[in-house]
This record gives structure tokens, sequence and C-alpha cells, in this order.
């Protein structure tokens, strides 16, 4: 290929620096949102392993109270971003998160303290919720 050939080429294909902005930030929503339904996930498994015929600990029932405290704000975060990247890629996100969800929960299957095994697997990624959870804004009332 010419010189000048190859010189219209790049003249013609847009610059490296005029990556769509709207991709970065899709990325982004969709990233935020897999954290929130992760999130919501993670809630929901920690609400029935705390129920007192599972015995949680009072560290664990401590983070319960943590979690609730920022849990609406972490589902109103997921509805927000679930409207901005669209029904389908929002359908996306919970189709790609459930599998691994599913399979996690057959840890510690057939062991007497399978509650404790899957809170303890839980709590560091619930801890992350909290902490995040207190970054998002309070649904509006």
């Amino acid at each position: 290929m010419s010189t000048l050939a190859a010189g219209a080429l790049l003249a013609a294909a847009p610059p490296a620096s005029a990556q769509p902005v709207t991709q970065h930030v899709e990325d982004a929503r969709l990233y935020y949102l897999r954290k929130d339904h992760l999130c919501e996930l993670r809630l929901g498994g920690f609400i029935g392993l705390t129920k007192p015929e599972n015995n949680p600990s009072q560290a664990d029932l401590d983070l319960m109270r943590e979690v609730y405290a920022v849990a609406d704000r972490i589902i109103y975060d997921a509805q927000v971003l679930a409207k901005q990247v669209g029904p389908e890629a929002a359908k996306r996100v919970v189709d790609d998160l459930l599998p691994a969800w599913y399979a996690g929960l057959k840890h510690g299957d057939g062991q007497p303290n399978k509650a404790a095994i899957l809170r303890a697997d839980l709590t560091p990624g619930l801890r992350d919720c909290v902490a995040r959870g207190q970054t998002l804004a309070d649904r509006p009332r």
C-alpha cells in the first residue's frame, strides 16, 4: 500500500481519542448496575441465613442492620441505572450474575454448618455493599 493510500485510510478513521464517551459511560453504568444487583442478591441470601434457626452470630446480626440501613439506596440506584441502560442490558446483567450466584449457594452442601459457611462467604461482599450504599443518594421522597 502506498504511503498516500495509508494516509487516506488513517485520515478516514476517527482518532483513538474520539472513542465514544457514551460507551464508557454505559460501561460504568453496567458495572455499577452489576454491583447493585449483586448486593441485592447478597442481601436476599443473607436475610435467610440470619433467621434464628440458622444460629447467626451477633456480628452477623449487626451486619444485617448495617445492610438494611443502606439497602433502599442500593435498590434505588439499581432502578435508576436499569432505566438508563435499558431493559435488554439490565436483563443481561442479571442473567450474567445468576449462574455464579446459584453455584455459590451450593457451597457447604451436606455440611451441618452450611448457613455459617454461606454467611462467611457473603460477609466480605456485604461489607463492600454497605460501603457503596453509604455513598449513594437516598431515594427521593
